[in-house]
């Protein structure tokens, strides 16, 4: 999945969340179990992402680093203009909840060049292999016009199902400043 549809998703969740007046306990169990089960939620979809470049994305310079490069700088700067405009953004629990929902992709990349290595995140990148591997066999890895231009639709849609959400926050911000506690509706 495209970088910025976890980032966008995840500060769709987490802005939604934190209007719930919760624990302490309670944000830290939501980063560490509903953030990563987001992020391999969402890869559970046949979708793009760098890999199907054919070339590794862990070797500086080759298309797929390029473009995994990009991808990382656009969502989060994605996530920083929403949350900039929000007047959300030294809300430490919203960017906890997004760092965590990408983290599944850091932690694969790490374990694939080696610089980490432990059952736990091992277990964790087999689970995350396992969420892309499933749909692999009819989409292929390298894949052709159709099942590409099927993966980059779903990338974005992805992308723009939060980003009306977020949107529609933003037009309501007073609203949403006054009452944090109040989930927004369409006939506030």
């Amino acid at each position: 999945m495209f970088v910025p549809a976890h980032t966008l998703c995840g500060t769709a969740v987490a802005i939604h969340l934190s209007q719930e007046n919760s624990s302490r306990r309670k944000r830290i169990l939501q980063i560490l179990l509903l953030a990563p089960a987001l992020h391999f939620f969402l890869d559970l979809w046949p979708h793009w992402d760098a890999s199907n470049l054919g070339s590794n994305y862990l070797v500086i310079g080759t298309p797929a680093w390029r473009e995994a490069a990009i991808e990382n700088v656009l969502g989060f700067a994605a996530v920083a203009w929403v949350l900039w405009k929000l007047k959300l953004f030294k809300n430490f629990w919203i960017q906890a909840f997004v760092l965590a929902t990408w983290a599944p992709d850091l932690f694969t990349s790490l374990v694939l060049s080696g610089r980490i290595t432990g059952a736990v995140f091992l277990k964790l990148q087999a689970l995350h292999l396992a969420t892309h591997s499933w749909w692999r066999g009819w989409y292929g890895e390298v894949p052709t016009f159709w099942p590409g231009l099927l993966g980059v639709g779903v990338n974005l849609v992805f992308c723009i199902i939060p980003a009306f959400y977020l949107y529609g926050i933003h037009l309501n911000r007073e609203h949403f400043i006054r009452y944090p506690k109040r989930i927004l509706t369409a006939t506030d």
